[in-house]
């Protein structure tokens, strides 16, 4: 059990006989608090590095409360523990903070927000510093037990300010004299540089997102615009969120240039064409086929888009021996997608081998 209140400092061997006797109860809260945080991050669905946690060392807690005019360290130090949560984009900061905040009692008195400059000319480490404990409404619980007031902190910070602050922290750069001026002040460059291309890469990030809603909403401005991944992923998820289903995703797979290079050949080559070609098949088909599949059958889903819209053009214009065997399992289902009864043979004229998935084996019938 945590410790209470104390009246005076504390000498070195009580110090590290109270931390000993919390250990178990700082690796409960752990692990606890990272179940915690964890699942909240995956409610929010931002994207973010894995979690990372450290307890700090006897040595280490020593010295700060040396350092410190704490009276009862193991109340007033919020430390102890420590989590860092590494997201991508500067603007998904205040989203994990959110939703932290629905899920842990935040004391808003002694968290830290690093990522505001204390005066318009300050440069160098940004980081949002959440002091956090379970709360009591968890009290009750018994894998909370006795764990619910000690606090802890989250530090929440981008991969590039992540970057400068491990930068700054391993060659011991923090304060005004460590180096000679030119060096410190490049290094103060470098630290506004990175502070620039974080809010660039958030503001490309909400200008996507705006050029997506746009298409989807059907805005001829951007009706005419070359075909890309992101038109592509997001004209899918809007059809198959209509039928209650999950598309397939091509911007997960990370290269998108070879299914756009094979659309463009069957003369698809803009968002208009795009959805002119989703409109023009049997979706619900497709739908059925792929729906919850992984995401690397995106590829596969847009192909047949374009063999049930004309399978014979597709060979002839597009296909250019891209892919070379398919399941003879497939085959009711692209004879009801293209309406052709010779879709076998069709694919078979080009060197599409019929497999038996199950058997691992050709079917040559």
């Amino acid at each position: 059990m945590f410790e209470g209140k104390q009246v005076k400092k504390i000498g070195k061997s009580v110090f590290e006989k109270t931390f000993l006797e919390n250990a178990a109860s700082y690796r409960r809260l752990q692990t606890a608090a990272h179940g915690i945080i964890e699942n909240s991050l995956i409610d929010c669905q931002v994207k973010h590095l894995p979690i990372s946690s450290r307890l700090k060392s006897i040595d280490s807690a020593w010295q700060k409360y040396q350092s410190k005019n704490y009276t009862s360290p193991f109340s007033d130090m919020t430390d102890f523990l420590g989590f860092r949560v590494i997201v991508f984009l500067e603007s998904d900061i205040s989203i994990v903070r959110d939703t932290i905040k629905e899920n842990l009692l935040i004391d808003d008195d002694k968290s830290i927000d690093k990522l505001k400059p204390n005066r318009p000319d300050s440069v160098g480490y940004r980081s949002l510093h959440l002091i956090c404990s379970l709360g009591e409404d968890r009290a009750s619980l018994p894998e909370y037990k006795n764990i619910t007031q000690q606090k802890f902190e989250i530090q929440i910070r981008t991969v590039l300010q992540h970057a400068w602050a491990e930068i700054e922290h391993q060659k011991n750069y923090k304060g005004e004299h460590v180096l000679p001026h030119d060096l410190q002040h490049r290094l103060m460059l470098l630290a506004g540089s990175l502070e620039i291309l974080d809010r660039e890469f958030s503001s490309i990030s909400a200008t996507a997102n705006e050029y997506v809603a746009n298409i989807l909403k059907g805005s001829a401005e951007h009706s005419d615009d070359g075909l890309s991944g992101i038109a592509i992923d997001a004209y899918l998820q809007e059809v198959f969120g209509k039928h209650g289903a999950v598309a397939p995703s091509l911007s997960s797979l990370g290269d998108s240039a070879e299914i756009l290079e094979e659309l463009n050949d069957f003369g698809v080559t803009t968002n208009a064409d795009f959805r002119n070609l989703i409109e023009s098949v049997n979706i619900g088909i497709l739908i059925e086929h792929y729906n919850g599949r992984p995401s690397t059958n995106i590829h596969g889903l847009i192909r047949d888009m374009m063999i049930f819209f004309d399978a014979a053009r597709y060979f002839e214009e597009a296909f250019k021996n891209r892919w070379g065997g398919t399941s003879i399992h497939d085959i009711p289902y692209l004879k009801e997608g293209t309406g052709r009864s010779d879709i076998a043979t069709l694919l078979r004229m080009h060197d599409i081998e019929l497999y038996d998935d199950e058997a691992d084996s050709f079917w040559n019938a």
